[in-house]
């Protein structure tokens, strides 16, 4: 985190007209993770972009998972009141600022290599070099055309637009209410009615706009995209992270227990793991690996943070260790239960005692192949909501005189977003 803000701040003293930040790495529901110092939120973000001038176009990609939790807080509380959507909108969008998250706020994400097998030919060295002008805008449609991704972007344009709704639709929400019951003039109303409405500039600049306000809110009030983030998070919940801590401890044990030089030791010096590697092939420990996969493993092992998947992949060519992991699989499917829970993704073969496969890495695939269809599903019932979200509150947003305040901040969103990002800091 020092890094970053003395970073910033170098920067800032050069005045930039503008900036791009991509933030790589991991993320969970409250920000991005700022190795060794904790957490970067969406209101530190905020903060640390206060060291430039106003006037300076800020452009942030993120690119983790829950990556949106950046962009804006997941707990913000909306106003219930259009009266007070000014004050709220200007404190989680300042003009000039905007951001695209490469997954949702409530979303696991998807690798997208910038070093695989190298930059050249990496998806974003590709992406860049047929889109040299690109934008956040244009950077999230390319995200949404590719099919290998599940992941949902999201925009700032996005959460400003959902937040706009919210506001809009509660308090259309609650003078629909008052007029159904006490008729259509506030002039009719009892006292008691006319208190909870005052205030309204709903009612007060665009009462007549209300049929197509209740219309617009109806449309936009059953969003598929939330089902099918649901229907992710209870798969997830239910299916996934208990296996996923199987896998992750199972390959923890072995390490432990085949392996113990390079327990709790990531990060280990080469010239250590040579030691200890030549070590092994001098006592011929039976390890069940040849010698150059013995070196590929204690390579991997050595690593400061540890590649779980190619980590178990070096398991599966040795036969002691790939039997070691399918026991451990068979006991967890064992489990009173188990077996029945998880039927649609459970293959008869891997619980043989023979299989020649690695049983524990396979039914892991099967379970994240169902989590990628359900992340598919949402990405396109997400582009067709938005999409039409847009549509709709852009309408109204240009219709509504107590909306007239907010215009300015989002006309400097779109164009945030719309800018190419080559000529950038």
């Amino acid at each position: 985190m020092d890094n970053l803000r003395l970073s910033l701040e170098e920067l800032s003293r050069e005045g930039p007209e503008k900036l791009t930040v991509v933030f790589g790495g991991h993320g969970g529901f409250d920000g991005s993770a700022m190795w060794g110092r904790g957490t970067l939120i969406a209101e530190e973000w905020l903060e640390l972009q206060k060291k430039f001038l106003p006037s300076t176009s800020i452009k942030s990609v993120f690119l983790q998972c829950y990556a949106g939790s950046v962009v804006v807080p997941r707990d913000r509380k909306r106003p219930e009141r259009v009266a007070s959507l000014e004050r709220f909108l200007l404190a989680h969008y300042p003009k000039n600022r905007c951001a695209l998250a490469m997954s949702s706020d409530d979303e696991l994400g998807q690798y997208y290599g910038y070093d695989s097998p190298n930059w050249e030919s990496s998806p974003w060295s590709l992406l860049l070099k047929r889109r040299p002008e690109l934008s956040l805008d244009g950077l999230g449609a390319a995200l949404f055309d590719d099919d290998t991704l599940k992941i949902t972007p999201m925009t700032t344009r996005d959460y400003f637009l959902g937040d706009l709704q919210s506001t809009v639709c509660a308090e259309a929400k609650t003078l629909s209410g008052l007029q159904s019951r006490h008729g259509r003039l506030p002039s009719h109303w009892p006292p008691a009615a006319r208190k909870k409405a005052a205030g309204s500039l709903l009612l007060k600049m665009d009462a007549d706009a209300m049929p197509s306000i209740e219309r617009v809110c109806a449309q936009l009030e059953n969003d598929p995209v939330h089902l099918a983030s649901r229907q992710m998070l209870v798969h997830k919940e239910r299916y996934q992270d208990e296996p996923g801590k199987l896998l992750v401890q199972s390959i923890v044990d072995l390490i432990k227990a085949e392996f113990p030089e390079f327990q709790g030791k990531s990060g280990m010096p080469p010239a250590e793991m040579e030691k200890i590697y030549e070590t092994y092939i001098r006592l011929g420990k039976d390890t069940g690996f040849t010698s150059a996969q013995l070196y590929d493993l204690m390579r991997l092992l050595a690593t400061p943070n540890l590649d779980w998947s190619r980590t178990l992949m070096a398991f599966s060519h040795s036969k002691k260790c790939k039997a070691i992991l399918n026991r451990r699989f068979r006991d967890f499917m064992s489990l009173p239960g188990k077996r029945d829970f998880y039927e649609q993704f459970l293959q008869e073969k891997w619980m043989d005692e023979d299989y020649s496969g690695l049983a524990i890495a396979e039914f892991h695939d099967a379970l994240n192949a169902h989590g990628f269809s359900l992340g598919k599903d949402r990405k396109g019932r997400h582009l067709e909501y938005r999409q039409r979200q847009r549509r709709e509150l852009e309408s109204l947003l240009g219709q509504l005189r107590s909306l007239e305040s907010v215009r300015p901040l989002y006309r400097s969103i779109q164009s945030c977003q719309a800018a190419p990002l080559r000529n950038d800091h």
